[in-house]
């Protein structure tokens, strides 16, 4: 499974990569907002984007709204990973159109259940 990291934090990005990368997945880009992280999807197309929600520029919620109105990218699944862990904020992240919601700081079981879950629906399309 191809990811792109799209997260501001450098320390959070680093610590998302070495979770992936123990976990046997590979990552093919990181974006430190989210206009920076759909000219990367547009151009590499990867099978999964997770994605942080409070960045500048363009935040996780405008990002996955671009996406789906794109043909090349409304189908590519996104997590968002972040802070916002209210009820609410989960129900509007998921209404954004993400496939699946976890709060940070996530563990690597987390993780590793939500990308399988994705990768259920990726398998079915």
């Amino acid at each position: 499974m191809r990811i792109g990291i799209v997260e501001d934090s450098t320390t959070e990005r680093l610590a998302l990569k070495n979770k992936l990368k123990k976990l046997d997945y590979r990552v093919i880009f990181e974006a430190a907002d989210g206009s920076e992280g759909l000219i990367k999807s547009r151009k590499l197309l990867p099978d999964v984007v997770l994605m942080d929600v409070l960045m500048p520029e363009m935040n996780g919620y405008q990002c996955v709204r671009n996406m789906r109105q794109e043909k090349s990218l409304k189908d590519i699944p996104v997590i968002y990973i972040t802070s916002k862990n209210s009820p609410v904020d989960r129900e509007w992240g998921l209404r954004q159109g993400a496939s699946g919601y976890l709060a940070k700081p996530v563990n690597d079981k987390e993780l590793k259940v939500e990308l399988e879950k994705v990768a259920g629906k990726l398998e079915q399309a």
